[in-house]
């Protein structure tokens, strides 16, 4: 058993996906993970853990074999993306996981013309994300919340610069597709006339 008593699930990577949230269903899943990892590890509140942004930003999900063990929703600025609630189970909760569902935001970010990501880090975390995910200290960028009860950090880090980003000149029906699908036909694109 691992030093801090936590029950470890073992598996591989080829049993884990990550997806932008597209259902009813699999935002339920955000939810829940977000209750396990904030409301029962962190003691949040479940008014600051769930707020009116849940209804406009992009929401993504990790499943362990259909299973849901992480979330982070990105909200979208003029400038910048944030990466925000970001949970993991901590049954799942290492590394080679959250690089993993990082990396998949970083190019979902890049694929929309993003360049610059931010996000706010309590300093239990921050050293975390600094060292071993490539992020840096914004200098002078901090503030307390009373809703976390604890001072948080400014964080940045460059998207994944896409080949071919979302822009006002890409095709219509790529930009009617549904978020993070856009190279698959939608309903609506099925029904094209070329």
């Amino acid at each position: 058993m691992p030093k801090d008593g936590m029950n470890r699930v073992a598996f591989t990577d080829n049993q884990i996906t990550v997806s932008v949230v597209t259902s009813l269903e699999d935002l339920m899943h955000v939810f829940t993970v977000r209750a396990i990892a904030f409301l029962e590890e962190h003691g949040l509140r479940s008014d600051v853990m769930n707020d009116g942004n849940d209804f406009q930003c992009t929401h993504v999900l990790m499943k362990c074999d259909g299973e849901p063990i992480g979330s982070m929703r990105i909200r979208w600025f003029q400038d910048f993306a944030q990466f925000e609630r970001t949970a993991i189970r901590a049954s799942y909760r290492n590394d080679r996981i959250m690089r993993r569902m990082a990396e998949f935001a970083y190019e979902h970010v890049g694929r929309k013309g993003y360049t610059r990501i931010l996000t706010h880090s309590s300093p239990l975390y921050t050293r975390l994300w600094v060292r071993r995910h490539g992020w840096r200290q914004v200098e002078g960028r901090r503030a307390e919340f009373s809703g976390y009860g604890e001072e948080v950090i400014e964080l940045e880090h460059d998207a994944i610069a896409a080949a071919e980003p979302i822009t006002s000149q890409s095709p219509i029906q790529m930009i009617h597709r549904i978020e993070g699908h856009w190279h698959q036909p939608s309903p609506i694109a099925e029904r094209e006339v070329a």
